[in-house]
C-alpha cells in the first residue's frame, strides 16, 4: 500500500512544531482507527507518510537496491499502520526509522534462506542484471565503509542531511552547532567521502 497526495495540506500547518504536528496526526489516526473511521484514519496517516517517506526510503537504500528498499519501505509503513497505537510522543521520525531498520534486519536474516532454497531457480537470472546488482552492492559496501571512517559529528551530518533527509536546523540542534559549523562539517565530510571512495575503487 503506497499513500500519495494530500501533501499540500501540510503547508497550512507549517507554523506548528515538527514533532508536535506528528504527535497530533498520530493521535488523530489512532482515534479514527478506534472509531472505525478508516477513510479519515488513512487520510491523516497519509500526511505522516508525506512528511517522512523520503527519510524511510533513504535509510533503507543504504543497504538494499532501489526495488528492495521500496518493498521494505512499504512493509515499514504497513507495520507502522498496524502498531501506531504503541507510539509514544516525542519523535515520530525516530520511531518510523526504527521500524524501517527492523524491517531491513528481518529481510537480511531471511535473505540467506531464500538464496539457499532448494526451490530457487537461478537459471533465469540475466547476466546484465546480476552485474548491476553486484556493482550496486559493491558501491554500497564502499560507501558504508567510508562512512564508518568519518568521525561521529561528520557522519551524523551526512546521514542526517542526505540519507534521512533531516531538516538542516534539526541537525544543528542535535549536534549543538551553528549553521556555519554545520556547513563546514558537511563540506569536509563530502570531501573525505569522495576521496575515500575514489581510493577504494581504484
Amino acid at each position: 500500500m503506497i499513500w500519495q497526495g494530500l501533501c499540500f495540506t501540510l503547508i497550512l500547518m507549517s507554523q506548528m512544531g515538527t514533532d508536535q504536528l506528528d504527535d497530533d496526526l498520530v493521535a488523530q489516526v489512532v482515534s479514527a482507527q478506534a472509531a472505525e473511521e478508516i477513510d479519515e484514519a488513512r487520510r491523516r496517516f497519509e500526511m505522516l507518510y508525506c512528511r517522512h517517506a523520503a527519510a524511510v526510503l533513504a535509510r533503507l537504500s543504504i543497504s538494499a537496491s532501489r526495488s528492495q528498499a521500496e518493498d521494505l519501505a512499504q512493509e515499514t509503513w504497513m507495520r507502522a499502520w498496524k502498531k501506531l497505537d504503541s507510539y509514544k510522543t516525542g519523535s515520530f521520525r525516530a520511531w518510523i526509522l526504527a521500524i524501517a531498520t527492523n524491517c531491513r534486519v528481518d529481510w537480511q536474516r531471511k535473505r540467506p534462506l531464500r538464496l539457499l532454497s532448494a526451490d530457487a531457480d537461478v537459471s533465469d537470472a540475466s547476466p546484465g542484471i546480476e552485474q548491476e546488482r553486484s556493482d550496486h552492492d559493491e558501491r554500497a559496501r564502499v560507501l558504508r565503509n567510508c562512512l564508518s571512517k568519518l568521525d561521529d559529528r561528520r557522519r551524523k551530518v551526512i546521514v542526517g542531511l542526505f540519507y534521512e533527509k533531516t531538516d538542516y536546523d534539526a541537525v544543528c540542534r542535535e549536534l549543538g552547532i551553528t549553521s556555519n559549523a554545520a556547513y563546514k562539517l558537511t563540506h569536509e565530510a563530502k570531501r573525505l567521502l569522495t576521496d575515500c571512495c575514489r581510493r577504494a575503487t581504484k
